[in-house]
C-alpha cells in the first residue's frame, strides 16, 4: 500500500537539510510526497525563496505543483486559532488528507521550528506524527529517533536539492560539513553510509491501521532483523533457571538471561512501532514442547541452566558452537567448537579470595526452528551469564547489528538458513564484539538417525 505523506518545514531549505534524502527515496518509491513550507523570508526574496524551494523539490523527484507554503513570517510562526485553521484549509483546498505528517522535532532551539512541531500537532487528527532534526540546532540530548531511512544512494539528489537554494548557500548558511557528519553518524543505524533518523512524536488516535505500513519502511537495523525473524508473529521466550552447584566458586551476579529480556521489551518499544508479543516460558514446564513446535523462539542460557538447550539445541544438526561442561556439578564450562575440535573458555582473575570474571563468550544463532521450519529460533548462550546478556544486547541494539544482519544477508545468498556467533565480551565494562572469521553459516535441521 502506497501512503500519503506530508512533509513540513518552517523555511525553505529546511526540509532538504533534514529528510532530502528520504523524501526523495520515498517519492521513488511511488509514495504520495506533498511538501510544505510554512514561513516566508520578510526580507523582500521570498519569491526567490519559493522558486528556489519548488526547484529543490523537483531535485527530489516530487512535483512543483505538490509543493504548498503557508505563507506565515519567517521568525514569527506561532500556533493559534488562525495559524492551525489556514493551514487545514491549505489542505483542504488541495483535497491533501495525508496518512503520515512529517515536521520539526521539537527538541530543537529554533521557535520557528518548535512551533511547527506544535502546529502539526494541532492541525491534524487520527496522524502519525513524525519528527526530523535539523542539525545547527537540533538539542541531541532530547532527540531519540525510532525510525531510520538508508539514503546512501540517494546523497547526490540531496546535494542537488540543497544547492537549488542559492540565496543561502552563497551566504554560507548550508553548512555542508554538518550535514554530511550528522547523516554519516546515523547511517550506523542502516545498512548503507548513510541515513536519516526521524523520531516518532505522536500516534494519534485511529492512526492505527498506520504503524504496521511505518514498520514496513522502517529501515534501521533492529526493525530489518526483527521483521526478517517474526514478521507480525509473537515471540516466545525459553528461559532457564539457575542450577543447584555444591561448589560454586564465583561470586559474581546472575539472573542476566532475565535482564536480557526485560532489555529487548525495551528495544521493542523504542524501535517498533507495533511490537510483538513475548511470552515467557520457563524451561522446565510441561508445556514447553508444544511451545517449541508451534512458535518462534528465543531459547535463553546455556544447558547448565536450560533444560531445553540441553535436551535439544545441542543436538540440531549443522551447528558448530556449543556450551559443554565436565560433571558432577557442572565443572570447567566452555564453548565446543566442533569443527576445529577445541575448546573456548572464560576468562577469570585467579586471584586469591576474587575468583571474578574477566572476559566471557556468547553464542548468538539465528536459524529455523528445525521442530517447525516455517519458525525461527533464536538462541542466547553464555560461557556463563555475561556471554548471554551480550548476546541479548547484540540483538537490542542497531548501531550493533551490522554483522549480524549482513551475515543473515550472505547466509541466504549462498542457501544457508542458520548462522552462529561468538560474542565476546568484556565483563568488567560490558564492551562487547563479534569477530567475522568466526561465524558459522549451516542448514538448519532436528539430528535424525539415518534410517529415519
Amino acid at each position: 500500500m502506497k501512503l500519503s505523506i506530508l512533509v513540513m518545514g518552517a523555511h525553505p531549505d529546511d526540509i532538504e537539510i533534514g529528510v532530502g534524502g528520504m523524501v526523495a527515496k520515498l517519492a521513488k518509491q511511488g509514495h504520495q510526497i506533498t511538501t510544505c513550507v510554512l514561513t516566508d523570508d520578510p526580507g523582500g526574496n521570498a519569491e526567490q525563496r519559493r522558486s528556489e524551494a519548488v526547484d529543490a523539490a523537483q531535485q527530489l523527484g516530487v512535483p512543483g505543483d505538490q509543493v504548498l507554503f503557508g505563507g506565515f513570517v519567517d521568525g514569527q510562526l506561532d500556533v493559534n486559532s488562525h495559524s492551525v485553521g489556514a493551514l487545514r484549509q491549505l489542505l483542504r483546498d488541495r483535497d491533501i488528507n495525508p496518512d503520515i505528517v512529517i515536521t520539526h522535532s521539537n527538541a530543537d532551539s529554533h521557535n520557528d521550528h518548535r512551533a511547527a512541531f506544535n502546529l502539526a500537532l494541532s492541525a491534524f487528527r487520527e496522524k502519525v506524527v513524525l519528527s526530523y532534526g535539523i542539525v545547527n540546532h537540533l538539542l541531541v540530548s532530547d532527540f531519540a529517533p525510532h525510525v531510520f531511512f538508508d539514503t546512501t544512494e540517494f546523497q547526490e539528489q540531496k546535494t542537488a536539492a540543497l544547492k537549488a537554494h542559492k540565496s543561502q548557500d552563497d551566504l554560507g548558511r548550508i553548512l555542508w560539513q554538518r550535514i554530511d557528519e550528522y547523516d554519516e553518524k546515523n547511517g550506523r543505524y542502516v545498512a548503507g553510509q548513510y541515513a536519516e533518523a526521524l523520531q516518532i512524536s505522536a500516534i494519534q488516535y485511529g492512526s492505527d491501521n498506520i504503524l504496521r505500513q511505518l514498520d514496513a519502511i522502517n529501515e534501521n537495523r533492529f526493525n530489518t532483523l526483527w521483521s526478517y525473524l517474526l514478521d507480525d508473529d509473537s515471540l516466545s521466550v525459553i528461559y532457564g533457571e539457575p542450577a543447584f552447584r555444591r561448589n560454586r566458586s564465583h561470586n559474581w551476579p546472575t539472573g542476566k538471561d532475565r535482564d536480557g529480556v526485560q532489555q529487548l521489551r525495551g528495544a521493542f518499544r523504542s524501535n517498533r512501532t507495533y511490537p510483538p508479543h513475548i511470552e515467557e516460558v520457563r524451561a522446565t514446564e510441561t508445556a514447553v514442547e508444544t511451545v517449541l513446535e508451534s512458535s518462534h523462539i528465543l531459547l535463553g542460557s546455556g544447558p547448565v541452566s536450560n533444560a531445553v538447550t540441553r535436551h535439544y539445541f545441542n543436538h540440531f544438526r549443522g551447528l558448530r558452537y556449543v556450551i559443554d561442561y565436565d560433571m558432577p556439578d557442572f565443572q570447567r564450562i566452555r564453548i565446543l567448537d566442533k569443527v576445529a575440535g577445541n575448546y573456548i573458555f572464560a576468562e577469570y582473575d585467579k586471584t586469591p579470595r576474587s575468583m571474578g570474571l574477566i572476559a566471557d563468550v556468547g553464542i548468538l544463532t539465528i536459524m529455523h526452528n528445525p521442530l517447525n521450519p516455517s519458525k525461527r529460533l533464536v538462541g542466547c548462550m553464555g560461557i556463563h551469564g555475561f556471554g548471554t546478556f551480550a548476546c541479548y544486547n547484540i540483538l537490542s541494539g542497531s548501531e550493533h547489528l551490522s554483522p549480524v544482519v549482513d551475515a543473515i544477508t550472505r547466509a541466504n545468498d549462498q542457501g544457508f538458513d542458520g548462522v552462529q556467533f561468538l560474542v565476546h565480551v568484556d565483563a568488567r565494562t560490558g564492551v562487547a564484539h563479534i569477530v567475522d572469521e568466526e561465524t558459522h553459516m549451516f542448514h538448519s535441521t532436528l539430528a535424525q538417525d539415518a534410517e529415519s
